[in-house]
């Protein structure tokens, strides 16, 4: 099961797989923002997740920015 919050990434570069989840709305919204400027938008669903977005990045300096951004987001997150 997946959170609404959600979306999957997969890293070209290292060939991982992930699931992006986020608390509330207004910080999903901003991931998927941030993701559609890094990446264009989301390429076809999965079979595994076929509810959520997925975004393909091609390149480690496009992993690294969605690791600053997440980290970034992370600090503005109340205790």
């Amino acid at each position: 099961m997946t959170s609404r919050y959600s979306v999957e990434v997969y890293s070209a570069f290292d060939g991982v797989c992930t699931v992006l989840q986020w608390r509330h709305e207004a910080e999903f919204k901003d991931g998927v923002a941030f993701l559609r400027r890094l990446a264009g938008e989301p390429v076809v669903p999965t079979e595994r997740y076929p509810d959520q977005d997925f975004y393909y990045l091609e390149t480690e300096d496009q992993f690294a920015a969605l690791i600053e951004f997440l980290r970034a987001q992370d600090v503005k997150r109340p205790g």
